[in-house]
């Protein structure tokens, strides 16, 4: 019994000793024909800027589950968005009133362009909106509508 015990754990340990796998891969290649670039023409500071930053990470998170990759490199394609409304409104309001109030809903408007090498493809104004509810939306929520309907937009691209 004790050899086979011993003959039992030698074979389990040359077993799992022989296994493994290594691999190297070198390969250099760039498919350019899905890369896209994303400018906010926003401006650096105040609300629009504030609301072109997340706008634009929306847009990059939105992008994140298609065909598209971004880069800051040379791309195919640019995407040019700049906000030119921008409301944040008051979630306070937006939770007490249920969304029925006017005031409190938070309001973005961006026109977003796309372009190509030979000049602009397609151009487009996006109207996004928060009324709220019982949680009174947020304004991430804001953001994530309006990249997903950019991203509607590029489908045909």
């Amino acid at each position: 019994m004790r050899i086979d015990r011993l003959l039992l754990l030698l074979t389990v340990f040359a077993l799992t000793a022989c296994t493994g796998a290594d691999t190297i891969t070198k390969k250099r290649w760039e498919n350019r024909d899905t890369t896209v670039r994303i400018m906010d023409l926003s401006g650096g500071k105040g609300e629009f800027g504030d609301a072109g930053h997340r706008f634009g990470l929306a847009i990059e998170d939105a992008l994140d589950d298609t065909a598209f990759v971004v880069t800051q490199k040379q791309s195919h394609y640019v995407l040019k968005f700049k906000v030119v409304e921008f409301q944040e409104g008051k979630r306070w309001k937006r939770m007490m009133t249920l969304g029925i109030d006017e005031s409190s809903r938070a309001m973005m408007k961006a026109r977003v362009a796309l372009y190509n090498e030979r000049g602009m493809l397609a151009a487009w104004e996006i109207d996004s909106w928060v009324n709220g509810g019982p949680t009174g939306g947020s304004l991430d929520s804001l953001f994530e509508k309006a990249a997903a309907e950019v991203l509607a937009h590029l489908k045909g691209y």
